[in-house]
């Protein structure tokens, strides 16, 4: 059963490592297809990743839960909850592109680029 599709080699291989870690037998379709001509990935729909029927929900938990998810030491985490479900906020990006591409000029900052919490909601500009 395919779980998941993969453009890049290097993502699907992590991917499948981490099931293989779980020991979850997993398997890569074409995968020696896009080695050889990696332009070839989105003509075959990408390098799928496939795992048994049996052991389909469990991979799905692997893979898309954060319970075997090993936080770095300096992974940023908000301030108020310690929550690691955090986020940076550029209000301006839109407009400072738009107006870069219109008269080519670059725009200053008026307001700071910030840390959004998605738990909690805070906000914070870190140092």
């Amino acid at each position: 059963m395919t779980i998941e599709t993969f453009r890049d080699l290097a993502e699907a291989l992590l991917a499948k490592g981490r099931l293989e870690a779980a020991e979850i037998d997993a398997c890569l379709a074409d995968e020696n297809l896009v080695r050889m001509d990696w332009f070839l990935a989105n003509a075959v729909g990408g390098i799928k990743l496939k795992v048994p029927e049996e052991q389909a929900e469990e991979a799905f938990r692997v893979l898309f839960t954060d319970k075997y998810k090993v936080p770095a030491e300096n992974d940023p985490r908000c301030p108020k909850c310690g929550s690691g479900d955090v986020s940076v906020v550029d209000p301006e990006r839109g407009f400072r592109l738009l107006v870069l591409w219109f008269i080519a000029l670059p725009m200053p900052r008026a307001e700071e680029v910030h840390w959004r919490c998605g738990k909690c909601g805070a906000r914070w500009v870190e140092e």
